[in-house]
């Protein structure tokens, strides 16, 4: 009797379960997902990472590759720095590490803030939204720049 009624529970749970599993989908129109990166790493090994030369290799608004220049970073190791414009002229950047291991840019001629990028393997990458539109920035750690302009101090 007691196997018998273990296999009745047995039988009922498994028609509720195959009756629940033929339900219409449920949409995801409305569904939005949103993900905080954290580096994990120590600020002694975001420095040594980010230290060097980095480009762009590509630059997507809404997935869509819209880079025309390259644009030319360094990065030293106490916090400053330089941007090359496409001509290869210098303008003196620091960069500082912010919340969850990013990497924030201060352009000093413009006293402007960059949004945080984001360490990704081997690339910085910065996601921006503006207005309605997804604009997303890919830099790489390069041996020497591609930009033949470019005279290193």
């Amino acid at each position: 009797m007691k196997s018998f009624s273990c296999f009745a529970f047995l039988a009922a749970a498994m028609m509720c379960s195959s009756v629940s599993c033929g339900s219409r989908p449920v949409s995801t129109d409305s569904v939005t997902a949103e993900a905080d990166v954290h580096n994990t790493m120590t600020n002694d090994e975001i420095i040594s990472a980010v230290t060097g030369n980095w480009e762009t290799v590509s630059e997507l608004v809404d997935g869509k590759d819209i880079m025309t220049d390259i644009k030319s970073y360094t990065f030293h190791d106490n916090g400053n720095g330089g941007y090359f414009d496409p001509e290869g002229v210098p303008h003196q950047i620091g960069w500082s590490i912010g919340e969850g291991g990013t990497i924030q840019i201060f352009y000093v001629e413009t006293e402007q803030l960059s949004g945080r990028y984001t360490l990704t393997g081997d690339e910085m990458v910065i996601t921006e939204q503006d207005g309605d539109k997804v604009c997303e920035t890919h830099l790489k750690k390069v041996a020497e720049f591609s930009n033949k302009n470019i005279k290193e101090s």
